[in-house]
């Protein structure tokens, strides 16, 4: 069994009110400190000394705005008994003070078998004593460097799972495994490429941390394989044929994963889509098994997959007999349960046809299986055959347009895959 290490964060995460941005409102010089934070002028640490150094202001005031201003995320205590009873570790990582933290957990009946790393707070009388023992250079803005605590934590476990959702989760979440993300940093996974599940709330963790896929199916061109050559080709051959101008190759990839016929109907000066689409499957024929490869890391992780049990299959918009004869020239045909595509007697995507029937090969539950692709239209497709989506951004589409299409997760890399059908890293043995 893998040995699975949870970090949480805490304000606006485990307590879903950022505190420090509550009691900063009370404060005069709060929005010029903020400004200054956020310009890398102050770090936080020196924006906590500016707010709670002051003269007369006591510990308790401050326990008590912190205490009954929490709202403790009501899953959070059944998601604690979720990794007890599944032998995960749970820490907190906060940048914000152990005290307050174990005070406001102890309200909500929260005790026992906590590790905190936060910043330390403690009462002197009537001054409030602070001090960062995990402040670090690596982070120079933070009062706690997570980052050092993840990389100090690292050798002790297989697979690290983040959860956070603001300016201090930034620097941890390349040190991890898998993202659970909301608000801010998931705005910033999305926008530096960071694969990262979203989450609302700890129900939401504790249901795709635990789920376990049995079946997984595949897009082909831009998914598995690069054909964009041998699809350029004969796009132009066609094109030459027909006595039409040729296109570049960016305006061709934009056409991968579409229907032939419904590409060659936009085309001006095609009269017959269908001998169109003849003249380039005779050239894509002659030039196909030697022009495509395996794109990086699909190999092995098909491989992979496939020894740790789950049943695979392929969905294209690909004719069928040569998606086949590609997989199985390609040297991993013999790991797919069905390959799928048109000219199988099945309408193309984004109708759910090809996904259906390779559902109903597998016997599975529609919540036991997740597509997998690289295209809107992949998404749709999965849509409409009621499954969940995963986007690889290996292919036309940009990692933004698959983040906006209801993805599970977008990975930059094929290699992330496995991770992220299945966080706890379990065996899936039919």
């Amino acid at each position: 069994m893998k040995k699975i290490l949870v970090v949480s964060d805490f304000d606006g995460t485990i307590n879903r009110k950022d505190l420090g941005e509550e009691f900063g409102k009370v404060i005069e010089n709060y929005a010029d400190l903020k400004d200054k934070f956020f310009r890398n002028s102050l770090s936080a640490p020196d924006v906590y000394r500016s707010i709670l150094d002051i003269e007369g202001l006591s510990f308790g005031v401050i326990r008590d705005f912190y205490v009954n201003h929490a709202v403790i995320d009501e899953h959070f205590v059944p998601f604690l008994d979720y990794v007890n009873r599944s032998e995960i570790v749970h820490v907190i990582v906060s940048d914000g003070f152990d005290l307050l933290i174990e005070e406001t957990l102890r309200k909500h009946g929260i005790e026992d078998g906590l590790c905190i790393f936060a910043n330390t707070m403690r009462d002197n009388g009537n001054k409030v004593f602070m001090d960062f023992p995990f402040q670090d250079s690596e982070c120079s803005f933070s009062g706690v460097c997570k980052k050092k605590i993840i990389k100090a934590l690292r050798p002790y476990f297989d697979r690290i799972i983040y959860i956070g959702n603001g300016y201090s989760d930034i620097d941890a979440v390349p040190e991890v495994d898998v993202v659970f993300a909301r608000s801010m940093l998931k705005s910033y996974c999305d926008e530096h490429k960071i694969p990262s599940f979203r989450y609302d709330d700890y129900g939401d963790i504790v249901k795709k941390m635990s789920r376990q896929y049995r079946g997984v199916i595949f897009d082909l061109d831009g998914t598995l394989i690069d054909s964009f050559s041998a699809i350029y080709e004969s796009f132009n051959v066609t094109m030459d044929a027909l006595g039409l101008r040729q296109y570049s190759y960016g305006d061709v990839m934009k056409t991968i994963g579409l229907p032939l016929e419904d590409v060659m109907r936009t085309i001006d000066g095609v009269a017959d889509p269908v001998h169109a689409v003849e003249i380039f499957r005779s050239h894509y024929q002659e030039i196909y098994l030697k022009k495509t490869t395996l794109l990086h890391g699909v190999e092995e992780v098909i491989r992979q997959l496939y020894n740790e049990g789950y049943l695979l299959g392929v969905s294209t918009n690909k004719l069928g007999k040569y998606s086949r004869s590609l997989l199985e020239h390609l040297g991993i045909g013999k790991y797919f349960r069905q390959v799928v595509g048109i000219g199988d007697g099945l309408r193309s995507k984004p109708y759910p046809d090809t996904i259906e029937t390779i559902l109903s090969g597998f016997g599975l539950p529609k919540d036991d299986v997740v597509y997998i692709g690289d295209s809107l239209i992949d998404a749709q497709a999965a849509a409409q055959a009621g499954i969940r989506f995963i986007g690889v951004a290996t292919g036309p589409a940009r990692y933004e347009e698959l983040s906006g299409a209801n993805a599970e997760v977008v990975l930059d890399q094929f290699s992330r895959l496995p991770i992220y059908v299945n966080p706890l890293g379990e065996e899936t043995r039919q």
